[in-house]
């Protein structure tokens, strides 16, 4: 009966089951708290629900209960990998080849882990073990397409990708890397093909829709310019790194080089804005793709109505007050979002000041500093003002909806009485 439980465990992982696993194999344990392998397929159930320090002491288990089977500390590589930890997680798959060199998935797991590093050329090293190995082995092929497509061997990964599809013609991913092949080549309606074909294999893979929204934007002959640009920033090696930073150090090149990254910075949000516009391009969107751009687009015209009032005024505070404050107002409200994780958090906390900041130094350059406080206590007593106001109108135009609502229901059951 144990025995049914844990195949019954194992072919509904296989299936993303999850939850009916996790089921499977709780009768499992109760029966046998020391079934290693079932402790391992409950890590992986565990670390697809995103319960990864659950996971990882789960898959510690499995490990000291029977450490000298490999495939534990693959499992273990991969959840230290969902967590981050590369350099632990590059100890694990380094165990499990001790443990096991003839596995062409390990070799994978280990590029997998150089890639995340930005190690490209020691992700197409061991990529060529594991095909040395296992030649159709797809997920060595994959990683090593994208070693190639990083460091800019476009011709080379566009000649493999076609042999990893046609060993693999099922594969999402494979039409994903196609897709930012032909993408980084600036050839876009091929790229669309592509990563049409790999949504229509897998609907919900998040890369090739990302894939598929640039190169729709990318129709258009100036945000072309702009993505050529940025996915040749993306290629940089460490060198092309360091001269870009020179640049912005030299007087004579600073200029054009943050006009170029403020560009990249406003025309991304107007073009997903006017992407929205398109009936069918709406379709690639997410709805936060689409409230950012809104919010966004909405930022960025501000700066009209303030320049307008700069040259009345001719004092250049007006052209950033109105942005900067609804700056502040879409930075405060995405710091609030449960999706937002400690990373993200960070960098909205410093936006956020920096906004103030700007909000601050506009509204004194526009009053004069020595009326500022007066100034900034007036525009805080109009936002409470109409927080106050607002909240009224909502709950009694709630409660008038409501009461018109239940008498409209009353009406009608007493029409058919």
């Amino acid at each position: 009966m144990n025995d049914h439980h844990f195949e019954r465990s194992q072919l509904l992982v296989n299936q993303g089951r999850y939850e009916l696993a996790e089921q499977e194999l709780a009768k499992v344990l109760a029966a046998n708290p020391d079934h290693a392998s079932a402790h391992a397929l409950l890590a992986i159930c565990l670390a697809q629900k995103e319960q990864l320090a659950a996971a990882t002491q789960t898959i510690q288990q499995a490990i000291a209960l029977s450490p000298q089977f490999s495939g534990f500390h693959y499992i273990y590589a991969g959840i230290l990998s969902q967590q981050g930890k590369l350099t632990e997680a590059k100890a694990a798959i380094a165990q499990a080849l001790r443990l096991d060199p003839k596995d062409a998935d390990y070799y994978a797991r280990l590029a997998s882990i150089q890639y995340d590093q930005t190690k490209y050329t020691e992700v197409l090293q061991t990529t060529k073990q594991g095909l040395s190995l296992d030649p159709e082995h797809i997920g060595c092929m994959n990683l090593r397409l994208l070693g190639l497509m990083q460091l800019g061997q476009l011709a080379s990964a566009e000649q493999e990708v076609a042999i990893a599809l046609a060993h693999a013609p099922n594969n999402s991913f494979s039409y994903g890397i196609q897709g930012w092949i032909l993408l980084h080549q600036n050839r876009i309606p091929e790229a669309l093909h592509s990563f049409r074909a790999a949504l229509r294999l897998e609907p919900q893979f998040e890369w090739a829709r990302q894939g598929l929204v640039e190169g729709l934007k990318a129709r258009n002959v100036l945000y072309r310019t702009i993505l050529r640009f940025d996915l040749w920033r993306s290629r940089m090696n460490n060198a092309q790194r360091v001269g870009l930073v020179l640049l912005l150090l030299i007087p004579q090149t600073r200029f054009l080089v943050l006009l170029l990254f403020l560009c990249i910075l406003l025309i991304r949000p107007l073009f997903t804005a006017l992407l929205c516009l398109d009936p069918y391009g709406r379709l690639a969107l997410t709805r936060q793709e689409i409230n950012r751009s809104k919010w966004i687009s909405t930022i960025i015209l501000s700066f009209i109505p303030g320049a307008i009032a700069a040259l009345i005024s001719h004092q250049v505070g007006w052209i950033f007050i109105l942005p900067s404050l609804l700056a502040v107002a879409y930075w405060a409200v995405q710091l609030r979002t449960p999706e937002s994780n400690r990373e993200q958090k960070l960098k909205l906390v410093i936006l956020l000041l920096l906004g103030i900041g700007i909000a601050l130094l506009a509204i004194a350059a526009v009053s004069g500093p020595a009326n500022l406080p007066t100034v900034l206590a007036s525009l805080g007593a109009g936002l409470i003002l109409v927080t106050v106001l607002g909240f009224l109108f909502f709950v009694v135009g709630a409660f008038i909806i409501k009461s018109a609502i239940a008498l409209y229901k009353q009406l009608t059951k007493n029409r058919k009485v």
